[in-house]
């Protein structure tokens, strides 16, 4: 990519990845180009990097943020759980004490953060996942979980996930996993790490379901027009 490219790039993964940009907000190169004062050439190339990601996906002539599906997320989770085991397996063999013991100390000082915040806060759990595959000291394994990440940091920013009592509990199984880890339980460890995502899996399924249920509550009061509109209306579309 060239700079103009990379710019753009990074601004809007980063809008996406924080939530500014919601899944299902259209993205035009005329609009983007505008914004960012670049020709579209520099948009385009960046719209397609994030489809590439799967960050956005092709609507037509036009570009939207990536919506998950339950059923996408499912599949997500599966290969995460799977990738994120082994992550934890390696780290536990390979990972210096060190390590380990600055990763434990690093979980404390977040929790006193996370116990000051005020519900609603948001927090960012991926730093603490992609840490344990840096550590697995595989590189393969690493770059795959870090494409996977960044969809699930979009997924999860939709979710309750972030409120302090949620996120206080994530934080523990974060404890049972680093301590399993130090103590060298790599069976017990790579366990941890298979109920927490598969919990944080069983959120996203619960706000879908709750999702579904509202919108046949709520479609049969609106028009498929008037949906529409208020989408194209939206002040976070570009």
């Amino acid at each position: 990519m060239t700079n103009s490219q990379t710019s753009v790039y990074e601004a809007l993964k980063a809008r996406i990845m924080a939530n500014e940009l919601e899944p299902g907000t259209t993205l035009q190169e005329v609009v983007l180009a505008e914004t960012f004062g670049v020709s579209r050439t520099p948009a385009r190339e960046a719209l397609r990097a994030l489809v590439a990601e799967g960050l956005v996906v092709m609507r037509g002539r036009f570009y939207q943020v990536k919506s998950f599906s339950a059923e996408e997320a499912k599949r997500l989770y599966e290969v995460r759980e799977s990738l994120e085991c082994l992550a934890c397996r390696l780290a536990t063999e390979r990972a210096s004490e060190a390590d380990l013991v600055e990763l434990r100390a690093h979980l404390a000082r977040h929790h006193s953060t996370v116990s000051a915040m005020t519900d609603g806060a948001t927090s960012d759990g991926s730093v603490f996942h992609m840490r344990i595959a840096e550590l697995s000291d595989n590189d393969v394994l690493y770059q795959t979980l870090r494409g996977i990440h960044d969809k699930v940091v979009v997924i999860s920013r939709i979710l309750d996930l972030r409120h302090r009592e949620t996120y206080l509990s994530a934080l523990d199984d974060h404890f049972r996993i680093v301590d399993a880890m130090l103590r060298r339980q790599a069976v017990i460890a790579e366990e941890e790490m298979r109920q927490h995502i598969r919990a944080g899996y069983e959120l996203y399924r619960a706000y879908a379901i709750r999702e579904i249920e509202e919108e046949q509550l709520i479609l049969p009061r609106k028009s498929g027009r008037g949906q529409a509109a208020m989408r194209s209306m939206s002040a976070g579309d570009l």
